[in-house]
């Protein structure tokens, strides 16, 4: 639709993501400057459980995130879709195409975790949807998931004030709405389609919305077998190892 109304340079950004300060000072003069087919890659800030607050681990895999959020188009490029969802800009990601901008003249903040509720009932989802649809096994889930449930003794660092004061306080308050009746029903839509005993034994049921669901359909709690237990308290004390290996080598 971009095309056809002539466009010429795109920006990719969610309906959880929004640029700060710095770039709406700056943003219109660095894209008017960029070369056909050219990207803008930006630090994805991942505000956790506050938005003013975001992770900030050296190791995490929410932290030191870049994502290509604009593109100088090209006839060329095309957008290539998966199961899920789509890439974030058309066309591929390359040394040619790429341009890094320093966190201090933009970047972009991910709002997902500041709703907690809500990001481990999304995230719940996708990993039914992954069998559902993929056909993918329990165990290879759990662990593919694994930082849904298990934080990594997360660090965190405070927001510049700066960064953010383009944005009403009105708007703060909104993020942190509660979204489980909406999951529910969801769910619950999902799971006459789909037997739930298919789901058991994803690490998704200390969701207390799934737990009560469960219960409501089948009369009895989850439960998971040894094997799927095994799997999920080896992989944390391996986490647990890489953690304290990693704080040795920075020692």
């Amino acid at each position: 639709m971009g095309r056809k109304r002539k466009g010429t340079h795109f920006i990719w950004l969610d309906c959880d993501e929004v640029f700060t300060y710095p770039f709406l000072i700056s943003g219109r003069r660095l894209i008017s400057q960029m070369k056909m087919g050219q990207k803008i890659h930006m630090h994805w800030m991942s505000m956790w459980k506050n938005f003013r607050w975001y992770r900030n681990d050296k190791k995490s895999v929410w932290s030191n995130l870049y994502k290509d959020f604009i593109v100088c188009d090209s006839s060329d490029y095309k957008l290539i879709t998966d199961v899920f969802c789509e890439p974030r800009t058309q066309g591929p990601n390359n040394k040619q195409n790429r341009i890094f901008l320093p966190a201090k003249k933009g970047a972009v903040m991910h709002l997902q975790f500041v709703n907690w509720n809500n990001y481990k009932l999304k995230q719940a989802w996708r990993m039914c949807q992954e069998i559902a649809r993929i056909g993918e096994k329990s165990s290879y889930i759990n662990r593919k998931y694994f930082y849904t449930y298990f934080e990594n003794f997360s660090i965190l660092k405070k927001i510049n004030k700066q960064w953010i004061k383009h944005i009403p306080e009105k708007y703060v308050r909104r993020l942190d709405i509660d979204t489980s009746s909406y999951w529910k029903q969801r769910f619950k839509f999902f799971f006459k389609k789909e037997s739930i005993h298919k789901f058991e034994q994803l690490n998704i049921w200390h969701i207390s919305e799934l737990n009560d669901l469960f219960f409501e359909i089948e009369g009895r709690r989850p439960s998971l077998n040894l094997m799927s237990k095994l799997n999920i308290y080896l992989f944390f004390i391996l986490e647990n190892f890489r953690l304290i290996k990693r704080n040795i080598i920075n020692l």
